[in-house]
Protein backbone atom coordinates (compact mmCIF):
# COMPACT_ATOMS: atom_id res chain seq x y z
CA UNK A 1 0.00 0.00 0.00
CA UNK A 2 2.70 2.45 1.25
CA UNK A 3 4.72 1.83 -2.64
CA UNK A 4 1.33 2.50 -4.37
CA UNK A 5 1.11 5.71 -2.23
CA UNK A 6 5.53 6.97 -2.54
CA UNK A 7 4.73 5.47 -6.72
CA UNK A 8 1.30 7.65 -7.37
CA UNK A 9 3.72 10.91 -7.09
CA UNK A 10 1.50 12.55 -4.74
CA UNK A 11 4.66 14.44 -3.01
CA UNK A 12 3.57 12.51 0.50
CA UNK A 13 7.06 12.07 1.34
CA UNK A 14 7.26 10.13 4.33
CA UNK A 15 4.28 8.16 5.23
CA UNK A 16 5.21 6.70 8.41
CA UNK A 17 2.11 4.68 9.05
CA UNK A 18 0.17 5.53 6.82
CA UNK A 19 0.16 2.54 4.99
CA UNK A 20 -1.19 0.07 7.91
CA UNK A 21 -4.18 3.24 8.73
CA UNK A 22 -4.95 2.25 5.07
CA UNK A 23 -5.49 -1.21 5.02
CA UNK A 24 -6.78 -1.64 8.51
CA UNK A 25 -9.61 1.04 7.53
CA UNK A 26 -10.08 -1.49 4.13
CA UNK A 27 -10.64 -4.28 6.90
CA UNK A 28 -12.81 -2.88 8.87
CA UNK A 29 -15.50 -2.04 5.49
CA UNK A 30 -14.59 -5.50 5.24
CA UNK A 31 -15.05 -6.72 8.44
CA UNK A 32 -18.05 -4.52 8.64
CA UNK A 33 -19.26 -6.82 5.80
CA UNK A 34 -18.71 -10.08 7.51
CA UNK A 35 -16.47 -10.83 5.22
CA UNK A 36 -13.18 -12.75 6.53
CA UNK A 37 -10.00 -10.56 6.13
CA UNK A 38 -5.93 -11.46 6.30
CA UNK A 39 -3.76 -8.75 6.53
CA UNK A 40 -0.07 -9.76 5.61
CA UNK A 41 2.50 -7.30 5.97
CA UNK A 42 5.82 -7.06 8.00
CA UNK A 43 4.72 -5.95 11.86
CA UNK A 44 7.32 -5.39 13.86
CA UNK A 45 6.29 -3.19 16.37
CA UNK A 46 3.71 -3.71 19.32
CA UNK A 47 2.02 -0.82 18.68
CA UNK A 48 1.14 -1.42 15.23
CA UNK A 49 -0.18 -5.04 16.17
CA UNK A 50 -1.99 -3.95 18.65
CA UNK A 51 -3.83 -1.54 16.46
CA UNK A 52 -4.44 -4.20 14.41
CA UNK A 53 -5.96 -6.88 17.38
CA UNK A 54 -8.20 -3.71 17.92
CA UNK A 55 -10.01 -3.54 14.53
CA UNK A 56 -10.99 -7.13 15.32
CA UNK A 57 -12.03 -6.02 18.57
CA UNK A 58 -13.95 -3.21 17.41
CA UNK A 59 -15.34 -5.20 14.66
CA UNK A 60 -16.49 -8.17 16.88
CA UNK A 61 -14.34 -10.49 15.54
CA UNK A 62 -11.54 -13.07 16.33
CA UNK A 63 -8.35 -12.58 15.43
CA UNK A 64 -5.04 -15.28 14.68
CA UNK A 65 -1.72 -13.59 15.08
CA UNK A 66 0.54 -15.15 13.03
CA UNK A 67 4.41 -14.60 13.21
CA UNK A 68 6.22 -16.06 10.26
CA UNK A 69 10.14 -16.03 11.37
CA UNK A 70 13.32 -17.72 9.98
CA UNK A 71 15.86 -18.68 12.74
CA UNK A 72 18.31 -19.33 10.53
CA UNK A 73 20.33 -15.93 9.80
CA UNK A 74 22.79 -17.29 6.90
CA UNK A 75 18.83 -18.44 5.33
CA UNK A 76 17.24 -15.49 5.59
CA UNK A 77 19.82 -13.38 4.71
CA UNK A 78 19.94 -15.49 1.57
CA UNK A 79 16.05 -15.36 1.23
CA UNK A 80 16.28 -11.44 1.80
CA UNK A 81 19.26 -10.93 -0.99
CA UNK A 82 17.03 -12.80 -3.39
CA UNK A 83 13.96 -10.83 -3.66
CA UNK A 84 13.24 -8.73 -6.81
CA UNK A 85 12.65 -5.77 -4.35
CA UNK A 86 13.41 -5.26 -1.12
CA UNK A 87 17.02 -7.26 -0.51
CA UNK A 88 18.60 -4.79 1.57
CA UNK A 89 19.83 -7.14 4.48
CA UNK A 90 21.29 -4.37 6.73
CA UNK A 91 18.10 -3.07 6.65
CA UNK A 92 16.40 -5.95 7.68
CA UNK A 93 19.09 -6.19 10.48
CA UNK A 94 18.51 -2.90 11.93
CA UNK A 95 15.05 -3.48 12.10
CA UNK A 96 13.59 -2.98 15.73
CA UNK A 97 11.75 -5.94 16.69
CA UNK A 98 9.15 -5.80 19.67
CA UNK A 99 8.37 -8.84 21.14
CA UNK A 100 5.24 -10.42 21.31
CA UNK A 101 3.42 -9.84 24.58
CA UNK A 102 0.43 -12.24 23.30
CA UNK A 103 0.32 -15.97 22.23
CA UNK A 104 0.92 -15.72 18.49
CA UNK A 105 1.09 -19.01 16.14
CA UNK A 106 4.61 -18.73 14.73
CA UNK A 107 5.79 -20.71 11.82
CA UNK A 108 9.21 -21.31 11.49
CA UNK A 109 10.21 -21.32 8.02
CA UNK A 110 13.63 -23.64 8.30
CA UNK A 111 11.53 -26.49 9.67
CA UNK A 112 7.89 -26.21 8.08
CA UNK A 113 7.14 -26.81 4.18
CA UNK A 114 4.57 -24.56 3.33
CA UNK A 115 1.81 -27.25 3.71
CA UNK A 116 3.11 -28.22 7.39
CA UNK A 117 2.56 -23.69 7.86
CA UNK A 118 -0.66 -23.83 6.34
CA UNK A 119 -1.83 -27.14 8.77
CA UNK A 120 -0.63 -25.27 11.65
CA UNK A 121 -2.89 -22.44 11.02
CA UNK A 122 -5.73 -24.43 9.93
CA UNK A 123 -5.20 -26.54 13.25
CA UNK A 124 -5.24 -23.00 15.83
CA UNK A 125 -8.62 -22.28 13.94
Amino acid sequence: IEKGMRDGDLGLGDLKGAGYWAAQNVAKDNLALKQSVIADCVNPFALTRDSWSEVATISGCEIREIEVYCPNRSLHRERVEARRTSNDWAAVEARRFDPWNREVIRLDTEALSVDDAVAKILESI
